[in-house]
Parts: C-alpha cells; structure tokens; sequence
C-alpha cells in the first residue's frame, strides 16, 4: 500500500527553478501532462511537493493548494495482484483500491500531515459514516472546500502510462468524472517519462483522458547541480558544517565542474558527486553512466534520438517542435547559430555508440 512519507535531507535549492517553472505553468493551465525523461527527478520532486509541506509554505502561490500523489506504476501492480486473487465476483475491485489510496493521500494532503496515526484516524471516522468508498471520498472533498472554497486539489498521477492499458477503462472513466464534478477545486496533474505517447500512433492510448491530458504539456527542464538532491544527500546534516563545505572553494570548484560535465542530469550527478575534484579531470566513462544515457535516450522518440546524434557530430539541425521540446527540457542549448548538447558524457557516449 502508498504511504505518505516525508523525505528528508531536501537542501535549501532544491528543485527551485523547476518548482518555480511548474508553479508558473499550473497558474496557466487547469490540468496538464508532465514529461520528463527517464532520471530527470520526475518522481522526487513530485513527492517533494506532496509531502514535505514545510517547504510549500516557502510559495505564496501554494498556500490554497493540496497537491494528492499517488504512483499508478504502483498502484497497477497492487491491483492487478491483488484482484487476481479475489473471487471472480469481487466487481469494481480496482477502482475501490485506488479510492482507498486516493481518500488517504488526500486526507495527508489536507491535514498537511504524513503520520500514518493521524491519516487512519481521520479516515476511520470517514469510513464510520458509510461503506460506500466513492461517496467516502465525496464527502471528504465536499467538507474540504466547504471549510475552504479557495482551495485547490493538484490529483498528480506518476506514471500515468501504467493506466492506459486495457482493464483500467473504470479507472481512466473514473478520473474523468471526479475532474468533472469538481472542475472548480480539483485539477489534474498527470506524469510520463515516455517521449512516445506524444506521437500520433500512441495518443490514442490515453483513451477518455486524451482531451484532459494533452490541453497542456510541460517539459520538465533539468536541474541546476547545485538544486540536486543527489548532492545535497552527499553532504553532511549537520547544519553549520554544511554551511562551511558549501562555501568552500574547493567545493565549488567541484560543483562547477560537475555541471559542466553532467548539464545537471540527476542521474550522472549521483555519480560524479563521489569523485573527488582531481577525479573529474576528464570525461567518466562508466558502464552506469552508459546505462543512464540508455536509458535517458530510450525515453526518446526515434526523431529526437536522431537530433542529439546530428548535434553530437556538429551537424545542422532543422527547427521542429522535437528540437523545441528538446531545448524545453535543456537536453539541447543554442549558442549563436549552434546547437549544443547539455553534456559531454552523452556526446561520449552518442559518439561510442556510433563506433561500436
């Protein structure tokens, strides 16, 4: 089962310029399709913003917003196992498990809280009033926005892919008629890391969700270094000495260079943040790092694979809305007239490739 869980060790920067993008992008858009590729974050920081509410009092902007997370990779595997081993009769099984998940996440989201203790004993007394789980949640929902008629509920699918597939017709139907029926309150934020279902031959996949997913997208850019969390788990908790190392020139040096190599990308970041400075004098090359640019370009379609390869090579690219979205997400800058790509580990890489 999901739990609501509050992760710690979250440095001061952390995600700012992406938080910050996002924030902008909701204030345009009720509902919208998050893409990020594959090690970008994706997951983190969506939970940074669902569970660690210390933080989100840092954004005036949020102050009247609940942000309900629930990981449908998850929740697909739970319920697929969990309803294989029920009787066959057992209707609708799927679509109470993600109402029990969902009544939970959103009670967490409203209290502000992630103790288990106080989100089961809110749901308890919500459950004491009825068996019903959809009209449970109703009524949680209903007293929310009565209590508050300004507030704002974010429902952030991660990994929303897991859904669109036959035997979750209920489910995506489901999703549509809560938007439906609370239009005014409650907002979707679905989240991918596959470049694919952008293209022509898989939109029909997101089924009933297709107007309400592709109204919007958002490219997730990468991050700065220094906004990491993969960094920041690298120093030390306690305060004062971190306050020391951060300032220090050595380590400065280390984190200019580790953006200048990694573009920002988790990821290479996690990996390079154990080197030492010296160790960074030339561009790694490691079968992990190799695995993440797989796995980065796997998240890619077919054209914008072939774009990173022309600019890798110094090759002329032609301006499209696959360039555009590679330059949203800063796995490609421009300077000048020229094309870049955001690290020389994947043009290492992409050349390697090429040769072997």
């Amino acid at each position: 089962m999901q739990l609501a869980t509050e992760v710690q060790d979250y440095g001061a920067d952390y995600s700012a310029s992406q938080v910050k993008s996002l924030i902008r992008k909701l204030q345009e858009s009720q509902s919208l399709t998050l893409f990020a590729p594959s090690g970008f974050g994706k997951t983190k920081l969506l939970k940074f913003l669902a569970y660690n509410h210390k933080y989100q009092r840092r954004y005036r902007e949020l102050h009247n917003v609940r942000f309900v997370y629930i990981d449908m990779n998850e929740y697909a595997a739970e319920a697929s196992i969990d309803a294989s081993a029920v009787l066959p009769s057992a209707e609708n099984f799927k679509l109470n498990r993600l109402l029990y998940i969902l009544t939970r996440n959103l009670i967490s989201a409203n209290l502000q809280t992630t103790s288990q203790l106080e989100i089961e004993r809110e749901y308890s007394h919500l459950a004491a009033e009825g068996s019903d789980p959809k009209l449970n949640l109703y009524i949680y929902l209903d007293k929310m926005i009565a209590m508050r008629r300004d507030v704002i509920a974010y429902l952030i699918l991660d990994n929303v892919e897991a859904i669109l597939k036959p035997g979750f017709e209920d489910i995506t139907e489901f999703i549509v008629s809560l938007r439906e029926r609370y239009k005014s309150h409650l907002n979707l934020i679905f989240a991918i890391p596959d470049a694919h279902l952008f293209e022509p031959s898989h939109v029909d996949r997101w089924a009933g969700l297709k107007n309400l997913a592709l109204q919007s997208v958002f490219p997730l850019p990468l991050p700065t270094v220094s906004e990491t969390y993969q960094m920041s788990a690298l120093l030390p908790k306690f305060k004062p000495l971190r306050w020391i190392i951060q300032r220090s020139p050595k380590y400065k040096a280390k984190v200019a260079r580790i953006q200048e190599l990694t573009g920002g990308y988790p990821v290479y970041t996690k990996k390079l943040g154990l080197l030492s400075l010296e160790g960074l004098a030339n561009i790694p090359s490691t079968w992990e790092l190799d695995l993440a640019s797989q796995r980065l370009l796997g998240s890619l379609t077919v054209k914008q694979f072939q774009i990173l390869n022309s600019i890798s090579q110094n090759r002329d690219v032609a301006e499209s809305r696959d360039l555009g979205l590679l330059l949203a997400l800063k796995l490609v800058s421009k300077e000048g007239t020229k094309y870049k790509l955001f690290s020389p580990i994947m043009s290492t890489f992409l050349k390697s490739s090429r040769e072997g």
